[in-house]
């Protein structure tokens, strides 16, 4: 199962926020840990952008010690300028 998690909490709910444009990290985390906890094999999927592409080595530490992830994936979002 893959997770769409940005990095720590600042850097993640810069762009995934909600309808009401609340942050989703602490809905993600509490369904990323719930994932665990039956078994689940998860991984990560982390987009970088604008907000966090200066980050990338930070954010895999912390996806290894924080989260102890072992199995992620940054992708890359282009912005096409006009």
């Amino acid at each position: 199962i893959a997770i769409s998690v940005d990095g720590p909490q600042e850097l993640h709910d810069q762009m995934r926020v909600t309808k009401g444009g609340h942050g989703s990290y602490k809905a993600t985390m509490a369904g990323l840990h719930k994932l665990k906890k039956a078994g689940c094999n998860i991984g990560i999927s982390c987009t970088l952008g604008e907000h966090n592409v200066t980050k990338t080595k930070e954010i895999a530490e912390w996806l290894q010690n924080e989260l102890s992830m072992k199995n992620f994936g940054m992708n890359l979002l282009y912005y096409e300028s006009h």
